[in-house]
Parts: structure tokens; sequence; C-alpha cells
């Protein structure tokens, strides 16, 4: 089963280039998409010097679940993870435990809480 993995951002560079370095070399993705949500800081600089993402990005600011949504309508596979930017500590066994018990048959849905970048 492929995954296209979503990442919706907004002012999250300082963040996001380790959220992307584990989901860009997990085998179990198939597609990583990151939506960047008209960001005013300089994602754009760090988001083009990272290989292996489709990069979508919103003209004005619409906000997290659009930016989803925009994610889901270019999704090319049939199972999708939705994945914060700002998550600190993220592992690729912590993706594969979300991954396994759906591809697995075990759960339609996984969800996981993660310790958030606060500042």
């Amino acid at each position: 089963m492929k995954i296209s993995c979503i990442v919706p951002a907004y002012n999250e560079a300082k963040r996001i280039s380790n959220v992307l370095e584990i989901l860009t070399q997990h085998e179990l993705i198939d597609e990583v998409i990151v939506v960047n949500d008209a960001s005013t800081d300089d994602i754009g600089e760090v988001l083009k010097d990272i290989s292996g993402i489709i990069l979508i990005n919103h003209e004005i600011n619409k906000g997290k679940t659009q930016s989803v949504l925009t994610g889901v309508h270019h999704a090319r596979n049939d199972l999708v993870m939705l994945i914060d930017a700002d998550l600190i500590g993220l592992s690729q066994e912590a993706i594969t435990n979300l991954i396994l018990p759906v591809t697995q048959g075990i759960a339609e849905i996984t969800i996981s809480l993660r310790q958030k970048f606060t500042n």
C-alpha cells in the first residue's frame, strides 16, 4: 500500500527540516506533500533545498484545514497521513507505528499525540 503524507506548514522554517528528513526517508511513505500556507518567514528557502517533496504554495493564508484539503486533493494514493511541520522528537519508528495498524487491517485510522515546539 502506498501512502501520501501531507505536511501543512505556516512559518515553520526553523522546524520543518527535521520532520521532512524523517518522512522523505521512510520506506513506507510514497510521497510527501508540503503545503506552504503563504508563510512570511524563509520557509521557501528551506524547502527548495529538500529533495523528495512535492511543494504546493498558497498565495494567501487559508489556514490549516484548507492546507490539509489542498494536500489531500493532490495526493495520488488512497492512504493519507497528516503530519504537523513543527513536531519534535519524530522518529522513523513513530511513523512506522502509525502506519502498520492501518496497512495490516487492524485499524482504519491511527492518531498520535506528540510534543510540539513551543515559543
